[in-house]
């Protein structure tokens, strides 16, 4: 050992050696007045700690189930074409896939991205900040872009109330789909809608492309029939009216359904 290193030594352990004086002569009376309140501290910390202690201790175990399903979305690809993906768009996913295990959607949309990363083919197109959208989504998110895709709706519905002289008063609930067959659970909706249109997958046009819209099964819906009760009750006469804006998915977020919403 040098003697810096043993002089550093010396040093710790005097300080060490002090410790136990500086407990018993200056803080043992403030800790035992507060004794009951210190001593549950580590208690709650430990107790807020074990989830995450949990996640930590299951991490390896996550991983093989992550390798799985990579095997699974990769089984078919040419074994030569599957190459190490770039760190910086594997280690972010690898991360968030690690605590969302419970959440097929998401656990689902993590690997397409790795599986993705992983292929020549495809590499190239996946975009870094693609990680940081599925974590800003929630498993309805998911699933609404899904149906989304698939059922292609055309225009988001809006609930707006104007007076008697047509002044515009307030809406509610606006990017409601028509034809999404929940419409009961419009918020819900709407809210992922209003979400996944911040993130830049889903657009919505201007206000001068909005149409009158009649007839529709939303109309129908608890939400519209609770809308006009609530009005109503206002006492404010006028009139309630339906319009859609036309609406599509960006390019930006063609882009992110064919990397992470499908194999």
């Amino acid at each position: 050992m040098t003697t810096d290193l043993k002089r550093l030594a010396n040093g710790l352990g005097k300080a060490l050696e002090v410790v136990p004086e500086l407990y018993g002569d200056g803080l043992q009376p403030t800790i035992k007045e507060g004794g009951k309140t210190l001593a549950l501290i580590p208690q709650t910390i430990n107790a807020a700690l074990v989830p995450l202690r949990q996640w930590i201790a299951e991490r390896e175990h996550n991983f093989a189930v992550t390798e799985k399903l990579l095997a699974g979305k990769l089984e078919n690809i040419d074994s030569n074409k599957i190459v190490t993906p770039a760190p910086y768009v594997a280690i972010p996913a690898l991360q968030a896939i690690s605590y969302s295990m419970n959440s097929e959607e998401l656990r689902d949309l993590y690997a397409n991205l790795l599986a993705k990363a992983m292929n020549t083919d495809t590499k190239d197109y996946v975009h870094p900040s693609f990680s940081e959208i599925i974590k800003q989504m929630s498993p309805f998110d998911a699933t609404f872009l899904q149906y989304f895709v698939k059922e292609k709706p055309k225009a988001s519905i809006k609930y707006e109330f104007y007076d008697e002289k047509e002044i515009y008063l307030y809406s509610k609930l606006a990017f409601i789909i028509d034809e999404y067959p929940n419409l009961d659970d419009v918020e819900k909706v709407s809210i992922s809608f209003s979400s996944l249109s911040r993130l830049g997958i889903l657009g919505i046009s201007d206000d001068a492309m909005r149409f009158a819209v009649s007839g529709t099964r939303f109309e129908k819906s608890e939400f519209y029939k609770k809308s006009e009760i609530e009005r109503a009750a206002q006492g404010v006469k006028g009139f309630s009216r339906l319009l859609g804006t036309p609406i599509a998915i960006t390019p930006f977020g063609e882009s992110f359904v064919k990397t992470c919403l499908f194999d």
